[in-house]
Formats: C-alpha cells, structure tokens, sequence
C-alpha cells in the first residue's frame, strides 16, 4: 500500500513524516494512552486487625475487602477470630485520575457459608495519602470506633515523597498497635478492683 503513494526516495520520505506526525496526534489526544503512562501500580498489604467484634459463637470468620474504583481484592477468611492475622499483598492497577482523588475502601466481613456475608467495620483513606508503613488504620461501624487493621502500602514505580499520609494526622503513638482483648478485659477488671467500694 505504501509503494503505491511512493514515487522515488523523496515522496516515500514525505508519507512517512506525515504517517508520523498522525501517530503523535493520536498519541496526545487519546485518553487511553495518556493516563496508560501515567499509571501506577498499588500494593497493599494487609497486616492483621485487633478488637473486631464476635459475631458468631465467641468469634467470627473475618476476611478483608480492599476496593479503588470498580476493582476489588479480598483476602482470605480467617476461621474463629477475633484478631486475625493475613500477611497477604493487593495489588492495583491506578490510572492518573484515581491517583489524584480516588478512594481505598476496607470493609472487614464476616464470611457465611450459606449465607450473605455480614459487614463488621470499614474504613475510607484517599489514595493519594497511601504511602509506607506498616501503620493502624481505624475502623467504624457507624458512627462508633470498632477495632483497628494494621495496612503498609508501596507503589510501582516509586512516588516522590508525599506531602500529607496518614500517619500526619494520626495521633502520635499511632504506630503503637491497639490492645487485644485480653489485655482490654484485664483493664476493666483492674479498674473495677480499684474503683470498687470498700
């Protein structure tokens, strides 16, 4: 096809400049390439929780649920427990509009065999403040504080340092995990020994 626009060395050269400069035109006007060299690669690490609720028989089966976007990961349930432990990495792929104003939601659910999974807490933390870590993230259900998940995050390739993350607004020993139950349980009966009447 090309042979037959061309008629010697100098009109072969003149196709070929303008076919280029067509294809740097598509370049610069298409979405799909642009935000393609834009993109980035977020892995989430999902550590372990403290204080979730039992929802079940002394316990629960939870599992995490990370979603940006449309895309959402999960990691394994863990059977009968109330601080679990997952040690497993999520991994997304960001365009250059999520990196600037999306979202990470958690939700930690309680698995049914038979039935729909139960929500227990969540948590909502802009992407653009995700860097490092491990550090603990708050959990809510509702309006009420209900436990604690441990999250460290890294990107690929590599962002600069980031003005603000999560841990600038945190309190000063948010990097100090959460009690467990045990020791929450052996405050409350210490305090009751101390403030009961004589």
């Amino acid at each position: 096809l090309l042979s037959k626009q061309c008629f010697g060395t100098i009109g072969c050269a003149e196709v070929m400049m303008e076919r280029n400069a067509g294809d740097d035109a598509y370049r610069r006007s298409s979405p799909s390439v642009a935000a393609a060299d834009h993109s980035r690669n977020l892995s989430v690490t999902v550590h372990q929780a403290r204080g979730l609720p039992a929802l079940g028989d002394f316990a629960s089966d939870p599992y995490c649920e990370l979603c940006v976007g449309p895309t959402k990961q999960r990691t394994r349930a863990v059977q009968a427990e109330t601080e679990p432990e997952w040690g497993q990495t999520l991994t997304f792929q960001l365009g250059e509009h999520t990196l600037a104003e999306g979202l990470l939601r958690v939700r930690i659910l309680n698995e049914h065999f038979l039935r729909k999974h139960e929500l227990m807490c969540s948590a909502t933390l802009p992407v653009n403040t995700l860097q490092g870590g491990p550090w603990w993230c708050a959990l809510t259900a509702g309006s009420s504080k209900l436990g604690a998940l441990q999250l460290s995050f890294a990107w690929d390739p590599p962002l600069p340092l980031l003005q603000t993350s999560i841990s600038s607004t945190a309190d000063a020993d948010a990097d100090r995990p959460p009690p467990t139950t045990a020791q929450r349980t052996a405050a409350r009966a210490a305090a009751k020994r101390t403030f009961s009447p004589s």
